[in-house]
């Protein structure tokens, strides 16, 4: 803001326009109360010592009211078509503000769209995800039944096989020991029946030999001494005859004995034989079955870990599909984002710059408008201090005359004042402000006393031109 002070008296800010405006001064300011001319001591004792009012042309200020009224015109047409501009210049400026709010808005709207489908396509996929994933854990837990079922059923077979095969061989078992038992009693019993066979055997040889020796007994006691050897004879071969039946009876006894044991074992050992394959048999069969159940065990564990391999694998897939898109859908988010912001970045700078234009354009404007004014108000002063100064000139030019017209008694000689005009003056005025200017007058400043010869040689260079 200028310091408008320091253009001379007169001189102030006009809080409108920023422009420094004049003021004239009154004549009684000016120094020529009531704009009448003063010849102070010049016609002390003269003819017109006290009637001298009427030589001289009072100050007319129509001039400059007529002046004053030409800058309020000017400066109104000035004001009115800076006005004219500043309000197209505010127009389009506001036009601007609000294309750029506009495309701002335009942006966000599209963006929200473009976002919004993103979240939607992201919750589709999270969604569709959710039940791709629900859906493959279920076969996986399906799965996982069937195979405890399967394994179940495959363990209870084996429970059953294991158990008829136990009752089987349980049953095998007891007709081993039955056999064998059975086989012991037979045993038994022909030893029994074979050792009351010998007793018998023995009984009937020794019954036998006693009657063959009560008969030989007998026919010694009878016969004569020669007959006698013939007795003897005949008993020993009755105990031969009845030893030698002995024998083979015992010989037969004992052979059937034999037999009937060496038959006994055979049978034994013929039964025990086909009990031994039938459980040999029934082993093989059993382990036949049990190896078959284990191999569906196997196979049905390999079945459950390729399904839930397979099942992994599918969940694998799917999820590596699910995050690729939701990446790419969060990269095609954060380029919206980017681009978005880029933008709102643009748009915020040219509505910046413009804002700058703008306001430069109208502190420009602002300023040309106040240098404007400034400069008819400067004008307005000059053409006030000539129309003053040549008023001024003029009464001392009359006064010169009056001076000279013998007015005065003779002998005496007037007194002639030095001529003071308005320019000399406002020299007086400029140097005052001057070295109140540098006394601190004025902020930012300190006085300087070497600036009191500088204000004197701009005094003396003013006065010279008046």
């Amino acid at each position: 803001m200028p310091n408008c002070t320091l253009m001379g008296q007169g001189w102030s800010e006009d809080p409108t326009t920023g422009a420094c405006v004049f003021t004239p001064l009154t004549m009684d300011e000016w120094g020529w109360p009531g704009g009448l001319f003063d010849p102070g001591d010049a016609l002390v004792g003269s003819t017109l010592e006290f009637d001298y009012a009427d030589e001289f042309d009072p100050y007319q200020l129509y001039e400059e009211h007529m002046l004053l009224e030409g800058i309020v015109t000017d400066v109104d047409q000035l004001t009115e078509t800076w006005q004219v501009g500043k309000t197209a210049l505010t127009d389009v400026w506001t036009e601007y503000g609000l294309q750029n709010t506009a495309s701002k808005d335009s942006a966000l709207t599209t963006w929200n769209l473009a976002e919004a489908g993103i979240t939607t396509q992201e919750t589709e996929a999270t969604d569709l995800w959710d039940i791709q994933r629900e859906g493959i854990a279920d076969q996986v837990i399906s799965t996982g039944n069937l195979w405890t079922l399967e394994q179940e059923g495959i363990t209870r077979q084996e429970g059953e096989t294991t158990d008829l095969w136990g009752i089987e061989s349980s049953r095998i078992t007891g007709l081993e020991e039955e056999g064998v038992t059975s086989w012991e009693v037979q045993k038994g019993g022909l030893g029994e029946a074979w050792g009351m066979k010998k007793g018998d055997l023995g009984y009937g040889l020794g019954t036998a030999h006693r009657e063959a020796r009560v008969l030989g007994q007998k026919g010694r006691s009878k016969a004569n001494i020669r007959s006698s050897g013939t007795v003897e004879r005949a008993e020993r071969l009755a105990k031969s005859k009845a030893t030698r039946g002995y024998k083979k009876a015992f010989g037969q006894e004992k052979s059937a004995y034999e037999h009937a044991l060496e038959r006994g074992e055979l049978d034994l050992d013929e039964v025990l034989s086909g009990l031994a394959q039938s459980r040999a048999t029934g082993q093989e069969a059993y382990d036949a079955a049990i190896s078959s159940f284990q191999s569906q065990r196997e196979v049905g564990l390999e079945n459950f870990t390729s399904a839930v391999l397979s099942l992994q694998l599918q969940s694998t897939v799917a999820q590596e599909a699910y995050d690729a898109q939701i990446s790419a859908l969060g990269q095609s988010r954060v380029i919206g984002q980017d681009t978005y912001d880029n933008l709102i970045t643009s748009l915020t700078n040219a509505l910046a710059t413009e804002q700058i234009n703008y306001d430069n354009a109208i502190a420009i404007g602002d300023n040309t408008l106040a240098n404007e004014i400034t400069n008819k108000y400067q004008a307005l002063e000059d053409d006030i201090f000539h129309l003053r100064d040549a008023w001024a000139s003029a009464q001392y030019t009359k006064l010169y005359e009056l001076l000279e017209s013998g007015i005065f008694p003779e002998g005496e000689e007037p007194y002639v004042p030095p001529v003071v005009s308005g320019c000399e003056w406002d020299c007086d005025t400029a140097y005052s402000s001057c070295i109140s200017y540098q006394s601190g007058g004025a902020e930012g400043d300190d006085f300087n006393p070497n600036y009191q010869a500088g204000c004197q040689e701009e005094w003396l260079s003013c006065t010279n031109n008046c």
